[in-house]
C-alpha cells in the first residue's frame, strides 16, 4: 500500500485521544508518515506506538484501513470494505470526552462528512495552536499545509499580516514596511504602511535638512500632506544659504525666489549692511551718494551724511585750488572747516598776485 493516497488528518484525533499516554517520539513518526501519505509507514509506526495499548490497537488499524480502503484513489479502493469498517468504528471528536459525545458512522458516507468535519476541526484546532505560539513561522508553517482549508488559510493570512505589520510599526523601519508592501500587495494595512513610509523619508529629508534631499521627496510624493511643510524647509535651506556665504548675489537670487518670504525684511537688511560694508572698503563719495539716494531711511544714512564732507574736505586738502575749496563751500556752506576753506582761498589768491 505504498503509493495510497490518503486525507488522513482524522486519524491524529483518534490517536490524541485513545492513545495520549503513548511515548511522543513514537506519535511524531506516526504523524509524519500520515502527512507523507506513506500508508505502509503509518501501519508500522502505528504499531509500534500501540504495543503497549493493546485494547486500542483494533480501532485505529480499523480507522486507517477504512481510510484507504474508501479513498477512490487508493489502488485498495473498495467502498464495500470501507462501508463494512466504518460501521464497526466508534469516531471520538475533538472534545476527547467519549462518554457525552460518541459518533457511530452509519454508513461510508455519513462517514466521510464526518471526516471531514474532523478534519476541519483538527485544522482549525491547529490554527489556533499557531495563533497562540504569536510566532509568524507557525502561522507560515499553517498556510502551507493546510491550502484546502481556504477559510482557515484566510484566517492565518489576515492574522499574520497584522502580526508582520505591527512589527513593521514596532521597529518604525523603510525597510520593514516596504518588504511588507511587496509580500502583502493586497492587505488591509498597505495604505498605512506607506504613509508611514512617506512619514520616515520626510523626516530623513528633515535630518539631512538639504535642498536635494527635499527636492528627491517631493519628486517622489507630490501630492503629500507634508508639502507645504517642506517648501516652508527648502526656503529654509535657501535662506541659510544666504546667510552663510554672506553673499549679496545669493540673497539677491533669494529674494527673487521668495518675493513673499518670511526672511525678506532680514534679507533686505543684510544685503544693505554688505552694500554698506563694501562701501566703507572703497570710501568714496560717489559710493556714500549711492547709498543714501537707494536707502534714504537706511541705518547708515547719517553716517555716509558725515563721510561725503569729510572725504570732500580731504580731497579740497589735497588739490589745493581755490575751484576745490570753493566747491567745499558751495556744497557745505555750513560745515566748520568753511572758514579755513576761504582763508585758504585767499592764501592762494595772495600767492597767484605776488608771483604775477
Amino acid at each position: 500500500m505504498k503509493s495510497a493516497r490518503l486525507s488522513l488528518i482524522p486519524i491524529l484525533i483518534l490517536l490524541n485521544t485513545i492513545c495520549a499516554f503513548a511515548q511522543k517520539r513514537q506519535l511524531e513518526r506516526v504523524e509524519k508518515a500520515i502527512f507523507q501519505l506513506n500508508y505502509q509507514e503509518a501501519r508500522e509506526e502505528l504499531n509500534l506506538y500501540l504495543k503497549k495499548n493493546e485494547n486500542q490497537q483494533n480501532n485505529c488499524f480499523k480507522l486507517l484501513d477504512a481510510r484507504c480502503f474508501g479513498d477512490p484513489q487508493s489502488p485498495y479502493y473498495n467502498p464495500d470494505t470501507a462501508y463494512r469498517i466504518m460501521q464497526t468504528v466508534i469516531y471520538y471528536p475533538t472534545t476527547f470526552d467519549p462518554r457525552t459525545d460518541v459518533v457511530v458512522c452509519k454508513s461510508y458516507e455519513a462517514c466521510v462528512d464526518t471526516v471531514n468535519h474532523r478534519k476541519e476541526q483538527y485544522a482549525s484546532a491547529i490554527l489556533e495552536k499557531a495563533i497562540k505560539s504569536k510566532r509568524s513561522t507557525e502561522l507560515k508553517s499553517f498556510i502551507t499545509a493546510y491550502p484546502q482549508h481556504t477559510t482557515l488559510v484566510k484566517k492565518a493570512k489576515e492574522i499574520l499580516q497584522d502580526w508582520e505589520f505591527e512589527h513593521a510599526k514596532k521597529e518604525d523601519k523603510l525597510l520593514l514596511y516596504s518588504n511588507f508592501i511587496e509580500q502583502y500587495p493586497d492587505a488591509k494595512q498597505v495604505k498605512q504602511a506607506q504613509d508611514a513610509m512617506e512619514k520616515l523619508k520626510y523626516e530623513r529629508a528633515v535630518r539631512l535638512n538639504s535642498v536635494e534631499e527635499y527636492e528627491k521627496f517631493l519628486e517622489q510624493y507630490p501630492n503629500t500632506s507634508y508639502k507645504q511643510d517642506v517648501l516652508n524647509h527648502i526656503e529654509d535651506a535657501y535662506w541659510q544659504q544666504s546667510v552663510q556665504t554672506k553673499d549679496i548675489k545669493y540673497y539677491q537670487e533669494f529674494l527673487d525666489h521668495y518675493p513673499d518670504s518670511k526672511h525678506r525684511e532680514q534679507a533686505l537688511k543684510d544685503i544693505e549692511d554688505l552694500r554698506w560694508q563694501q562701501i566703507q572698503q572703497v570710501d568714496e563719495i560717489p559710493y556714500y551718494r549711492w547709498y543714501i539716494r537707494n536707502y534714504p531711511k537706511g541705518l547708515h544714512v547719517a553716517e555716509a551724511r558725515r563721510r561725503i564732507p569729510e572725504l570732500s574736505w580731504t580731497n579740497a586738502l589735497r588739490t589745493h585750488t581755490i575751484e576745490a575749496y570753493q566747491s567745499f563751500i558751495k556744497e557745505f556752506p555750513d560745515h566748520p572747516n568753511v572758514p579755513t576753506a576761504k582763508q585758504h582761498i585767499q592764501e592762494i589768491e595772495a600767492f597767484e598776485k605776488v608771483n604775477h
